[in-house]
């Protein structure tokens, strides 16, 4: 039986080379830290953890995420050489200023916000 001088406190690590292993399969196809750690069982905090302790993972966090990006990213260029549309019009709205989408957002002091609720409020009361 084990001391109590022998044993460390607390329950088990979850730092294993299978978890690691996991974590890293998980990032290099493109899931989020967050999803790497659930694949792994575990929870993001333990992950984030893991990176800030330790320089050597997180600099492999990054190349197995920057990995993934690189493997979708020369995928979609092989689309766009094909003469895949869908992936040239990705490509241009993700890629350039020109192509990109663009929301108009309008904010409202809180007095304006509540005086246009109260006449779509009134708006909708006229109609039922």
């Amino acid at each position: 039986m084990a001391t109590r001088k022998n044993r460390k406190p607390g329950r088990p690590s979850k730092r294993t080379a299978e978890n690691e292993d996991l974590v890293m399969r998980a990032l290099r196809v493109g899931l989020s830290l967050t999803t790497a750690a659930r694949f792994a069982s575990m929870h993001k905090d333990t992950l984030f953890a893991w990176k800030a302790e330790d320089e050597a993972f997180s600099d492999r966090c990054e190349k197995a995420m920057a990995d993934a990006v690189f493997g979708v990213t020369a995928r979609l260029v092989e689309q766009v050489i094909s003469g895949n549309v869908v992936a040239m019009i990705f490509w241009l709205k993700t890629r350039t200023e020109e192509f990109r989408e663009r929301r108009e957002i309008t904010v409202l002091a809180p007095e304006e916000f509540a005086a246009r609720v109260k006449d779509h409020l009134g708006e909708l009361e006229a109609g039922l």
